[in-house]
């Protein structure tokens, strides 16, 4: 998934995400919420809706997750 959001978005887009999961507010949003800010961007990150898969931005939601330590990924 890393090198996902990587090609995606460089390594800017990718810094971004690790930001977004070592943030507290971040880890009281709902997986929702970042899927609708994967999808739309925000601020900080450009939208990437049309560049991803819906089953694409999930996985990306779970590697934050996976960041912040609440999920493990084999």
């Amino acid at each position: 998934l890393v090198a996902l959001v990587e090609t995606l978005g460089g390594g800017e887009a990718s810094q971004e995400a690790a930001r977004l999961a070592k943030v507290d507010q971040a880890a009281e949003r709902t997986d929702g919420y970042l899927y609708a800010t994967i999808r739309n961007g925000s601020p900080g990150m450009p939208a990437l809706g049309d560049a991803m898969s819906s089953t694409e931005r999930w996985q990306v939601v779970l590697y934050l997750r996976h960041l912040q330590g609440k999920v493990n990924l084999p």
